[in-house]
């Protein structure tokens, strides 16, 4: 499965090494010797500011390398809107094979058109704030040749793993969010509640027990579900 830094390094239209004879320092994802993570050796008494999966590594991949620039153009899930000169790791990301986009309030009702019909491999991070900065390599890449209604996809907050599923969503966005599973309730308290909600059925119910499930094409080009603020 791919690491998050690898899925934004794919929709930077970069290609991640498949074998290398190092690992990164932040996502453990093969890379070379070319880039370092500059970073103060590890000090057992001394909190580590940016989480490492493997800290005794010095070199990192090129989607971490990416992530960590200081001042690049952010462009948000508004066709359209970007602002110049900030850091990736100041935002909430959506990320799949084809864009990487951060997420403002302002963004939620375009956010839930694609979590309601997702891509075959997206990744979703939410949390980000002062205190809080996204770290690329906490993100979960989901990887699923069929998604259907019920099918569990995971996304994080803060770094957290939290799971929804398209049905149990959809149903919460209409009826509200008592009994519905955590991270569905968890996405709605973040990205808050929107109004007529319009469904493509076919993804967002479960199939009825005498009927075959229908599923989304492996090439996930599938037309995205309507939401509107």
């Amino acid at each position: 499965m791919l690491t998050a830094p690898q899925l934004y390094a794919i929709s930077q239209s970069i290609k991640p090494l498949d074998k290398a004879q190092f690992q990164c320092h932040y996502c453990s994802a093969p890379c070379n010797n070319q880039l370092s993570h500059n970073e103060p050796e590890p000090n057992p008494f001394m909190k580590r500011k940016y989480p490492a999966l493997r800290p005794g590594e010095p070199n990192i991949c090129i989607g971490c390398w990416l992530w960590r620039r200081k001042r690049i153009t952010i462009p948000f899930l508004k066709q359209g809107e970007w602002q110049d000169g900030r850091c990736p790791m100041e935002y909430d990301w959506w990320i799949s094979d084809t864009e990487a986009k951060a997420i403002r309030p302002c963004d939620s009702a375009l956010l839930y058109e694609r979590l309601l019909d997702p891509p075959i491999r997206f990744c979703l991070m939410l949390g980000t704030g002062p205190d809080a900065p996204c770290h690329l390599q906490q993100g979960i890449v989901n990887e699923i040749a069929k998604i259907e209604g019920g099918t569990p996809l995971t996304y994080t907050v803060m770094g957290k793993p939290l799971m929804y599923n398209i049905y149990e969503l959809l149903e919460a966005l209409k009826n509200g969010t008592k009994g519905k599973e955590p991270g569905v309730q968890e996405l709605i308290r973040i990205l808050g509640p929107i109004k007529n909600v319009q469904e493509k059925r076919e993804r967002g119910r479960p199939p009825a027990p005498d009927k075959p499930s229908r599923v989304v094409s492996a090439s996930g080009q599938a037309s995205a579900s309507k939401v509107y603020a």
